[in-house]
């Protein structure tokens, strides 16, 4: 019988994590595992996609409330009565509420962190990893060497920490597609340079940096055309530094892209300035799609990829990242050449299929061994059976679910919500 696991993150709308939830519900196996989601706010990119799919997404917080004590434990609630084998939590805020439902819960289940990035909170807050959740969570999962170290220093201990890389569905990167019109929805003519980048405006990616880069390119490379991809905090602060600079025929604000794997191969390379990564999407998918990249040399990018790989620059540091991208552009060939030693190490270490094979070697210990925190008497980040995974299995019809209820799961098999 197919265990029941309910995935917990904040939304499904554009990101790389809930990219990657959206993923992981989709492709996996029906036969050994029935996912849910649950979100604290409705709506997104991926909803639609993970609904089709037969999989049940229900929104714990209620319309209209407001921030409070009350709405905390309300959400803490229903993810405490909903009725399965393991509980799955991603992002800071849907895991405080998790640890919050283990006072209401009755039946004891595994509990599951996700931790994709080195700064996952404030100092400040980080009391909370070492006196709650180090007592609460029985496994945590790091998507990158790096997380993992960051992990442990937050109390973990290291057998309870295994390693689940992003997967991702590398198919999407061999489609055929018009290259040509989707430079022209970017700002590019066919003989232009396009960069491209791919993430949020917030202030760890830096995007102030690669305007700034930039600007000191243009007089050169007057066909130079950068795309950013994306939406976030800092998008009205972005479009006033590149009006100030006068790139405004330079830049185009593409806002969020449903397309990524046809972006970013149209580009001519892609630029990455983040200065904080646990394990970079856009990184690893800029990898698939064969594009030459330039990023900055921080312990996540580096869990990706090498010098041989890529162009990596110190961060923060505008001139070598402006010399990096002049680079590639001066130097094409030398460029792809790193860019498909790049596509050939992510085909061999970040597939989708490779990613649940590991998630699933998680979920089976937790199950089986029903005792909290008990260490692993194998290393689940290393078991890796294939022939157990399958991407391309059918999945099985959604349950209807009552917005009224508290259950995930519903009796029925034969429909779900539209």
């Amino acid at each position: 019988m197919a265990k029941r696991v309910l995935l917990l993150i904040n939304t499904l709308q554009f990101g790389g994590t809930e990219r990657n939830v959206a993923a992981f519900c989709r492709h996996m196996n029906r036969g050994r595992f029935e996912p849910q989601i649950g979100v604290l706010f409705g709506g997104g990119e991926f909803e639609a996609d993970v609904r089709a799919a037969g999989v049940p997404v229900r929104c714990l917080s209620e319309r209209g409330r407001r921030k409070s004590l009350w709405n905390a434990a309300s959400i803490a609630r229903r993810i405490a009565a909903a009725d399965v084998d393991l509980i799955h939590a991603f992002l800071p805020a849907v895991a405080g509420y998790t640890a919050l439902g283990q006072l209401w819960r009755k039946k004891r289940v595994p509990l599951v962190l996700s931790v994709g990035t080195t700064a996952l909170v404030k100092r400040r807050d980080e009391w909370a990893y070492r006196r709650c959740y180090t007592r609460i969570f029985d496994r945590v999962i790091a998507n990158s060497p790096a997380v993992q170290q960051y992990v442990v220093s937050l109390g973990f201990s290291a057998d309870r920490i295994s390693i689940v890389p992003n997967g991702h569905e590398t198919a999407a990167y061999d489609l055929p597609f018009d290259r040509d019109a989707v430079r022209a929805s970017l700002g590019a003519a066919p003989h232009d340079h396009l960069a491209l980048f791919v993430g949020r405006f917030i202030p760890t990616k830096r995007v102030c940096d690669l305007v700034e880069a930039v600007a000191r390119l243009a007089p050169r490379f007057p066909r130079l055309r950068v795309a950013l991809v994306g939406e976030g905090a800092l998008r009205d602060e972005v479009e006033r530094q590149i009006a100030n600079a006068n790139l405004s025929s330079t830049f185009t604000l593409a806002g969020r892209r449903s397309d990524i794997p046809e972006v970013l191969r149209a580009a001519d390379s892609f630029v990455f300035p983040s200065e904080v990564e646990g394990l970079p999407n856009s990184i690893i998918e800029a990898c698939l799609a064969r594009v030459p990249i330039v990023a900055c040399d921080i312990p996540g990018t580096r869990s990706v990829l090498n010098e041989s790989q890529a162009a990596l620059v110190p961060p923060r540091d505008i001139g070598a990242f402006a010399a990096a991208l002049q680079s590639v552009i001066e130097s094409p060939q030398e460029a792809a050449l790193r860019a498909q030693r790049a596509r050939d190490a992510a085909l061999s270490g970040y597939s989708l299929t490779q990613s649940l094979s590991k998630l699933y070697a998680v979920y089976d210990e937790l199950m089986d061994s029903r005792s909290p925190h008990r260490s692993a008497s194998r290393p689940a980040d290393g078991a890796n059976d294939p022939s157990a995974v399958s991407d391309d299995s059918s999945p099985s019809s959604g349950d209807r679910i009552d917005s009224k209820g508290v259950s995930f799961a519903a009796p029925t098999t034969t429909a779900h919500e539209p």
